[in-house]
């Protein structure tokens, strides 16, 4: 009940303050993330394609990684012509053999033919910027799914927070999922798995239930990869056999094959911070979401071992989202992981015991950074009491999925502080023992 009902006055008027010193740049480039989006259709039609653009996907193991990696980069890359003066002192590298963009309409497929020519260079865009040629392609065609909307139409109506090592497609499974008003999303993962026959299926739903053009805001394809992390594909901590440098490791290679992923050989300028950078707006994009589209909603995407809550990015998200009252969508692969019945207590003090000073990001700079707005705006033990309410509340996450729930709360809080005092005595031995 405390951390329901903390008093957030204070950091309104930091965030607001803080708000208030984005520059033009800044402010464009949010209304640029806000204004992309992927269409539930579109994603599953994306899915579908997958085994051409990428021979070896095998659903049951690539992971969102592996799909950024090898199609949703080399498939958003595209030559701009330069003056004939302008020389670069690098060729670009052809691109990995095993893509393909064939999925994208003849005018936005990446023109991967002449990358060697003088007076061109390889740029990049988001991936949902190509599909959006395509869209207004087939609006101009006069295709009934495609109608004319209202300027204030063009907003994501739904965010998408979720792990980037869970299954892609789980991912897809969870927007289906969401847009079919399901809480569980076993059942649509094992549809996808069954080949084109399944994703048929759920397309023809989704278009009889009138769903197939929600918009998602989806971090993989909405942020331009080519002005981030194309090129780079992982840093490790200083410890090599840290969960997080195993994760790393895992991510530079395809999970199936074991072979290297390709960095992206584009020109595109990269911005890992400032006003310009895509991964530091976050907190901006929700608050410009918000305004501007009234039903808004986040989806929470949780992986078969809630590792969801262990990424800086993920539990940042979750809390602003709550704090501004915005709609939370959970979905699950099975219900019954939360099943108090079962008499296993590991998950909800995995969960009790979270504390975003422990959370993890791929980039240990993004973390870094993402910890210290932390710290100025709110303090790392009102963030984790935020958290907790987040995920246990009334509001909560899960708070209304569980029967007697805060019994369990109740319990998972009291170990917690049995934990922390266990530590604290066996210090205060370990000194008086000196």
């Amino acid at each position: 009940e405390e951390s329901e009902n903390l008093d957030h006055s204070k950091t309104q008027e930091i965030a607001e303050a803080w708000a208030g010193t984005r520059s033009e740049d800044w402010q464009q480039t949010v209304h640029t993330l806000a204004t992309r989006y992927i269409e539930v259709g579109e994603l599953l039609d994306f899915y579908d394609r997958l085994p051409q653009l990428m021979k070896h996907f095998d659903g049951k193991l690539h992971t969102t990684n592996d799909v950024v990696r090898a199609v949703i980069v080399p498939g958003s890359q595209l030559i701009q012509a330069m003056p004939q003066r302008q020389q670069f002192q690098q060729k670009p590298e052809q691109s990995s053999p095993t893509t393909s963009t064939s999925h994208l309409s003849p005018s936005s497929r990446t023109p991967i033919h002449s990358p060697t020519r003088a007076n061109a260079t390889i740029v990049g865009k988001a991936f949902a910027d190509r599909l959006a040629e395509g869209r207004s392609q087939r609006h101009n065609s006069g295709s009934s799914r495609y109608k004319a909307e209202e300027p204030t139409h063009i907003y994501a109506q739904r965010l998408v927070t979720h792990d980037w090592r869970n299954l892609f497609s789980h991912l897809v499974a969870v927007v289906v999922a969401d847009a079919l008003g399901k809480d569980e999303y076993a059942p649509i993962a094992r549809k996808l798995l069954s080949g084109s026959r399944g994703v048929r299926e759920l397309q023809w739903q989704l278009e009889q239930s009138g769903k197939a053009c929600i918009r998602y805001w989806i971090c993989a394809f909405c942020v331009n990869q080519h002005t981030g992390i194309c090129n780079s594909l992982a840093s490790t901590s200083a410890d090599p056999h840290s969960p997080e440098s195993l994760r790393a490791k895992a991510n530079v290679v395809d999970t199936v094959t074991g072979a290297p992923h390709q960095p992206c050989s584009c020109q595109q300028p990269k911005h890992s911070d400032g006003d310009l950078c895509e991964m530091n707006k976050f907190d901006d994009l929700m608050e410009l979401l918000h305004q501007k589209v009234p039903e808004l909603c986040q989806v929470v995407a949780i992986d078969r071992n809630f590792d969801l809550f262990s990424r800086v990015w993920c539990v940042a998200e979750l809390v602003e989202a709550h704090r501004a009252k915005i709609r939370q969508n959970v979905c699950l692969l099975s219900k019954s992981a939360l099943d108090a019945n079962t008499g296993d207590l590991g998950l909800y003090l995995k969960l009790a015991t979270i504390s975003v000073a422990n959370c993890r990001a791929s980039r240990s700079e993004d973390r870094d950074r993402i910890v210290s707005r932390i710290e100025a705006l709110w303090g790392i033990p009102e963030f984790d009491a935020q958290l907790q309410a987040t995920i246990f509340g009334p509001r909560g996450l899960l708070g209304k999925e569980l029967l007697g729930f805060d019994v369990i709360y109740a319990a998972a809080r009291v170990a917690l502080r049995v934990q922390v005092s266990f530590v604290c005595v066996c210090c205060f031995l370990l000194m008086w023992m000196r």
